[in-house]
């Protein structure tokens, strides 16, 4: 199995584990710092000892063998020499967020508030990736050129995406505490798809 599809099953499970549970919190902090012409959100809590992280390991832990499916993604998905608790989390910090600006242009940018910017940085190295970061506003934001977080930067200014009419109608009714959010506008898949 590649660690792509690992990845995606587990985030596929996990989701699905906390779909029910409530919460008190107003969602995906991310969203208040997206900007709000986003043409698709994502948003992961990165606290791997919160309460939704637990409820899909618990959910995972249901199905045969899922305990040594859940050591298999660890494994499979954390680099050689890479320590969960010591590099990756204080790399993300509590939430992970991804912002495709525009689908047709593929500009794509990540952001999160690392506890240590340093670790996110030297994760971004190993992975082999040249990746350009940049601090706003507390958040490290990531993308592939510079450009990239320049558009992210100069969408910010027309508001956040949580401000959003479009947004609040499509995610409004949904919990409060969810382990993955997808937010997809409407109007930014069909302009990329027609």
């Amino acid at each position: 199995m590649s660690r792509r599809a690992a990845l995606g099953a587990l985030l596929a499970a996990a989701a699905l584990a906390v779909a029910g549970c409530g919460g008190e919190d107003a969602g995906p902090r991310g969203a208040s710092f997206a900007p709000a012409g986003t043409d698709v959100f994502v948003s992961l809590v990165t606290d791997f000892d919160s309460e939704q992280w637990e409820d899909a390991r618990a959910f995972v832990a249901r199905f045969p063998d899922g305990d040594r499916f859940l050591a298999f993604l660890e494994e499979e998905l954390l680099l050689p020499g890479v320590d969960l608790e010591g590099d990756v989390e204080p790399a993300l910090g509590p939430e992970l967020g991804i912002a495709v600006l525009d689908l047709e242009e593929e500009i794509v940018v990540g952001f999160t508030e690392a506890e240590d910017p340093e670790k996110l940085a030297e994760l971004l190295r190993e992975a082999g990736k040249e990746i350009v970061t940049r601090e706003i506003e507390g958040w490290t934001v990531f993308a592939e050129d510079a450009q990239a977080l320049g558009a992210f930067e100069d969408a910010r200014k027309e508001g956040s995406l949580a401000e959003s009419d479009d947004f609040e109608a499509v995610t409004g009714d949904l919990v409060d505490e969810a382990l993955l959010r997808v937010y997809a506008s409407g109007e930014g898949v069909e302009g990329a798809f027609g």
